[in-house]
């Protein structure tokens, strides 16, 4: 509940799709991040009603956490959870725990797009270590404003210029702005496999 703007929105868009396949939604369990929380007490809660799946909505260290307490008590149920858990630090925490979980992600690291590994490349060279997705998003940001600076008309403000210029390549797929300034794209669904997030299926 501390990202209690995005755990919600994401819970809608989850739940939309999910009641038009015909699935059920148990009662979702909230929590807020703290050194406080007692994961196992969530675990029990969460597989209290013997569900087919879970879906944990928060960021790599609450994650790691509870799969750690879920697999403790269920070694073999379903676990997906968001993009907001997809970094390093999650496999990292608990490699074990994690191994098989579904993630959502819009970043795909074992992209072979060539503007993906020439930014991957020199990401490495410069800091060591393979770019996660904050640094991806904010390099593919900054090349979207510098594109639409170099056709900005004299007095346009830079919104109307990426809405005229609408469609923008990043380093792993187009970015197109609709009329209200959301970017449209796929996703990919990632399997934590052998301590790395493997593609699975592109998701419509």
């Amino acid at each position: 509940m501390r990202n209690r703007s995005y755990a919600e929105s994401w819970l809608k868009d989850f739940s939309d799709v999910f009641a038009k396949a015909d699935g059920k939604l148990l009662e979702p369990i909230n929590f807020t991040s703290s050194d406080e929380v007692v994961f196992s007490s969530l675990a029990l809660r969460a597989l209290s009603e013997s569900p087919e799946g879970i879906i944990i909505i928060a960021n790599s260290v609450d994650t790691a956490m509870l799969c750690e307490s879920i697999r403790k008590l269920n070694s073999s149920i379903a676990i997906g959870a968001v993009e907001w858990a997809s970094t390093g630090q999650l496999i990292e925490l608990d490699g074990k725990s994690v191994e098989g979980i579904a993630v959502e992600h819009f970043f795909d690291q074992q992209s072979t797009q060539p503007h993906y590994l020439a930014f991957r490349d020199a990401y490495d060279k410069r800091f060591g270590q393979a770019p996660g997705f904050g640094s991806l998003y904010t390099f593919d940001a900054a090349n979207v404003i510098l594109d639409a600076l170099e056709t900005e008309a004299p007095g346009q403000l830079l919104k109307q210029t990426l809405l005229a210029k609408k469609i923008f390549t990043v380093t792993q797929r187009l970015v197109v702005f609709d009329s209200n300034g959301d970017s449209e794209g796929g996703s990919f669904i990632l399997i934590v496999k052998d301590g790395v997030f493997d593609p699975g299926r592109t998701a419509p």
